[in-house]
C-alpha cells in the first residue's frame, strides 16, 4: 500500500488479513508480537503506523513519534521475535509521505513477510501484550487471534503438501538423469557420490561461494567450495553476494552488551576491586601480575589487540551508527582468553590503544 484512499477526511482502506492500522509507534515492540506472528502464519501482511481508528482517520507521525520511528534499532525487534516466537521472521521499515488536506504527512509501515517454515508458536505468556505460551497466531479480516481447528488443520496439510512438491521436484530430476547417474549434495554439506554425477539445485548454487582453485584464498572462518578438475560454463554461474542480517549475525552492541553476557559465564571468577569511586565487583585478577583489573578494560585491551574493527567476522559498523555489533564468536573469543593468564598477560604487556 503505498498511498491512503482519503474520502471525507476519512481513510477508506479497512484493516484487512494483510493490513492493520495503529495511530502511533511505540518503542515496546512487544505489543506487535501477536500481529507480527499472525501476518507470518498466513500471507504476510503491513502495519501502519499514523491511522486513528474510530474514526479511521490519518494523522501521520508527529515529529518525536517520527524521530523514534526513523532511528529505531530492528535489533530490538528481531531480539523481541527471538525470546517470544520459535522461528525468526523477515520484516522491514519503511515509511511513505502523503499529502492529506493540503499537510504532508508521514507514515511507518512494518512489512512482515510470510513464513517459509510454519507455523511459529508462541514461546511465552504474557497477559499484559495477550501473549500465550504454546498458542498459533493467524491473521482474519481484521484482527489477529488464536488460529482456529479447522485453519490450523489447513495450514499442516499446506506445508505438507509444499514438502510434496519439493520431494517431487528433487524425484523429477534424479530421473531425468537416472538413478544411477546421481548423487545429492545437500544444503548441510554433505556429499553422496558413489563415483557418479552430482546435481545441485539451482536455488542451492545461489547458497554456495565459488572459488577457481588457486585464484583465491579462503579467509579462515568463511566457508568456500573448491571445484577441482573441469569445471564447464563456470562463467554461467550466477555469483550471488548475500548481506547477512548483523542483527542476527551480530547481536552484542557494543562493549557493554558483551560484558553483561560474559558476566553470565560462570567459568570466570570474578573478584571485587576497590577504587577510589567505589568497588568494582566484575574484576578479574592475574597471578602473574599480582593486579585486579576491570571486565570492561579487558575487553577493550582484547579488541584492540585483535583489531577486530576490520574484521566483518567478529565486528559490523554501520557507518550511520557509532555503536558496533559483535558476533558470538567474538564473545566466545573473550570467554576463552579471559580464562587464560596466559593470554591476558601477554594482551595487559603488549603496546595496544585502549
Amino acid at each position: 500500500m503505498d498511498k491512503l484512499k482519503i474520502k471525507n477526511n476519512l481513510v477508506r482502506n479497512r484493516e484487512s488479513v494483510k493490513v492493520e492500522f495503529k495511530s502511533t509507534f511505540h518503542l515496546s515492540q512487544k505489543e506487535y508480537i501477536r500481529t507480527i506472528c499472525a501476518f507470518a502464519n498466513s500471507q504476510g501482511g503491513k502495519i501502519i503506523f499514523g491511522v486513528k481508528d474510530k474514526p479511521r482517520e490519518a494523522i501521520g507521525l508527529n515529529k518525536k513519534k517520527y524521530k523514534l520511528f526513523n532511528e529505531y534499532d530492528s535489533k530490538d525487534l528481531t531480539n523481541q521475535i527471538q525470546n517470544n516466537l520459535s522461528e525468526n521472521i523477515f520484516f522491514e521499515f519503511s515509511e511513505f509521505e502523503q499529502e492529506i488536506n493540503g499537510d504532508k504527512l508521514v507514515f511507518g509501515v512494518l512489512s512482515i513477510k510470510e513464513s517459509k517454515n510454519k507455523p511459529i508458536i508462541c514461546t511465552t505468556t504474557d497477559t499484559g501484550k495477550k501473549l500465550r505460551e504454546g498458542a498459533v497466531y493467524y491473521r482474519y479480516s481484521g484482527k489477529s487471534e488464536e488460529i482456529k481447528s479447522q485453519d490450523f488443520i489447513r495450514l499442516i496439510q499446506d506445508e505438507r503438501e509444499k514438502e510434496k512438491k519439493i520431494f517431487l521436484k528433487h524425484l523429477e530430476k534424479i530421473t531425468s538423469k537416472g538413478p544411477s547417474n546421481v548423487g545429492v549434495f545437500s544444503y548441510a554439506g554433505e556429499m553422496f557420490v558413489d563415483d557418479k554425477k552430482i546435481i545441485i539445485d539451482k536455488e542451492a548454487v545461489k547458497q554456495i561461494k565459488f572459488i577457481k582453485e588457486g585464484q583465491f584464498v579462503e579467509k579462515e572462518g568463511f566457508p568456500a567450495l573448491v571445484l577441482k578438475g573441469e569445471i564447464k560454463n563456470m562463467d554461467s554461474l550466477e555469483i550471488v553476494h548475500e548481506v547477512s542480517d548483523p542483527n542476527i549475525t551480530h547481536p552484542f552492541e557494543g562493549m557493554s552488551s558483551i560484558k553483561e553476557e560474559i558476566l553470565k559465564n560462570k567459568q570466570i571468577s570474578f573478584v571485587d576491586r576497590e577504587t577510589s569511586n567505589g568497588i568494582i565487583k566484575d574484576a578479574i585478577y592475574i597471578k602473574h601480575l599480582s593486579k585486579k583489573y576491570s571486565l570492561q578494560y579487558l575487553l577493550q585491551k582484547i579488541n584492540s589487540f585483535l583489531a577486530l574493527e576490520d574484521d566483518i567476522k567478529y565486528c559490523w559498523h554501520n557507518k550511520k551508527r557509532t555503536v558496533k555489533k559483535y558476533s558470538r564468536t567474538f564473545v566466545n573469543k573473550c570467554v576463552k582468553i579471559l580464562k587464560s593468564e596466559k593470554e591476558l598477560k601477554k594482551i595487559l604487556e603488549s603496546k595496544v590503544k585502549n
